[in-house]
């Protein structure tokens, strides 16, 4: 690579089969067949006039128009239930460890001091942030004292129940 006086190197494939450029042996097909049996098998509800037949991404890259309406469909009753899914298992680890404390909402006016005087000194001390060393440290103090707090409050919770 990048050498200037390097020479390209080739190799000789033998083609044992000229006749054709790909070789497919009758256990391919069979093989081939069966599956096509078996997605022809996998039941599909068939839609009502009402339904349309598509999915998230059809409607924006194509994907499942077309010949896929049983792939359209599956992918449907996939997200469905992903989506279900995911909101039981929410509401289990919210009722394990609670709901999520944002602690910005909570800290909302402390927060909007700091970042207040944060940008106050950047604005008046242009292409010298040093100079807001202090502050920053100040509003970032403050941020992870906040986070540290509310992990110390959640184990606390979780040992108590135990």
């Amino acid at each position: 690579m990048g050498a200037g006086n390097s020479t390209p190197q080739t190799a000789h494939i033998i083609n044992p089969v000229r006749a054709s450029a790909i070789h497919v042996t009758p256990s391919v097909i069979n093989r081939l067949e069966s599956a096509k049996q078996q997605i022809a098998e996998v039941a599909v509800p068939a839609p009502t006039k009402d339904e349309p037949i598509h999915c998230a991404r059809c409607c924006t890259c194509g994907f499942f128009k077309g010949k896929d309406k049983e792939a359209s469909l599956l992918a449907m009753k996939s997200h469905e239930l992903q989506e279900a899914q995911y909101v039981k298992t929410l509401e289990k680890l919210e009722a394990m460890l609670g709901k999520p404390v944002r602690f910005a909402e909570v800290h909302s006016e402390n927060l909007k001091k700091l970042e207040h005087k944060l940008l106050k000194c950047y604005a008046d001390n242009p292409r010298q942030p040093l100079v807001c060393a202090d502050a920053a440290k100040e509003y970032q103090n403050f941020v992870f004292k906040q986070q540290f707090d509310s992990i110390l409050n959640a184990k606390r919770i979780t040992t108590q129940k135990h």
